[in-house]
């Protein structure tokens, strides 16, 4: 991944607080190598909360809870003396800034968290939906499908798959080339969004479709008939709809997909803006010859 001014900036103050540890360990111990261990055990205390922050202003506490340490400690050991005076203003000094540089780091890497996060949520909402319809790709809405269609098994409930797509195809991309087309889709995308609830998957995979959970064909054809009028009206589009019902037409996801693209296609080619799979069926089934036993 490449890196952001952010994580030049968290890398910048790591080195910068790298350092200055390093330098207030020998400063430390120039200053009292008697006391040596106290100190650094009050740094070492310093830089672990100032980094985890634990709580606000948990470096500047630590500091302060060190300082306050340290100075009591050489009072007790050494009593009022000048002596005192250069070690604890080193030691303070050592220990505020590593608060400081501490914070400041603290800081930085939880925004650097929070835009990685941020940044990977993103890229989970562009694989998961098609960025030029805001769609749910087909690939994931298939997942749903089954879970939907699991469900409706379970508690008995109803399924409808709608798949839908424009009469006049050929024409539109002639008169409105890739990026015409394109637009067309989104716009599509966008009635399909207005016209269904938040509980169906709107689905785009070269057509547009949505499952509709809990919705029987009756109810999938006034969601097909709103589609194609709202598509006609505000588009001026040629809609037509087909529609597959669990478990009365199919009982898989792959059933139920194919029999809505047959309905679709007997749609687009016998020009009725919705067609429902059951119909197709039946028509099939009259148009069978009978056999006498």
């Amino acid at each position: 991944m490449e890196a952001t001014p952010r994580s030049h900036s968290v890398n910048l103050i790591a080195t910068t607080l790298g350092i200055w540890v390093s330098l207030g360990a020998i400063a430390v111990a120039w200053a009292d190598p008697k006391n040596l261990v106290l100190s650094l055990a009050l740094l070492v205390f310093t830089i672990v909360l100032a980094l985890t922050d634990l709580f606000r202003f948990a470096g500047w506490v630590a500091a302060l809870f060190g300082m306050v340490v340290y100075g009591g400690a050489l009072l007790a050991l050494i009593g009022p003396s000048t002596q005192i005076v250069e070690p604890v203003v080193v030691n303070s000094v050592v220990f505020l800034g590593t608060a400081l540089l501490g914070s400041i780091f603290s800081r930085q890497t939880g925004a650097l968290t929070r835009q990685l996060q941020h940044d990977q949520q993103l890229i989970g909402e562009l694989r998961l939906h098609d960025p030029k319809t805001g769609l749910v790709r087909f690939q994931y809405a298939r997942q749903t499908l089954k879970v939907e269609i699991t469900r409706s098994q379970r508690y008995g409930t109803d399924l409808s798959l709608l798949v839908m797509d424009v009469g006049n195809r050929k024409q539109l991309e002639e008169e409105k080339g890739l990026a015409g087309v394109e637009e067309t889709q989104r716009e599509l995308g966008s009635v399909l969004l207005s016209i269904t609830r938040q509980v169906d998957t709107a689905f785009v995979n070269g057509k547009l479709g949505s499952i509709l959970p809990h919705t029987n064909p009756d109810g999938a054809c006034i969601v097909a008939e709103r589609l194609v009028a709202n598509a006609a009206r505000r588009l001026k589009l040629d809609l037509h709809v087909g529609i597959a019902h669990f478990p009365g037409d199919a009982v898989s996801e792959d059933e139920l997909i194919q029999d809505a693209e047959i309905a679709l296609q007997v749609a687009l080619t016998s020009g009725r803006p919705v067609v429902l799979y059951n119909q197709v069926r039946e028509a099939v089934d009259t148009a069978l010859p009978v056999v006498e036993p």
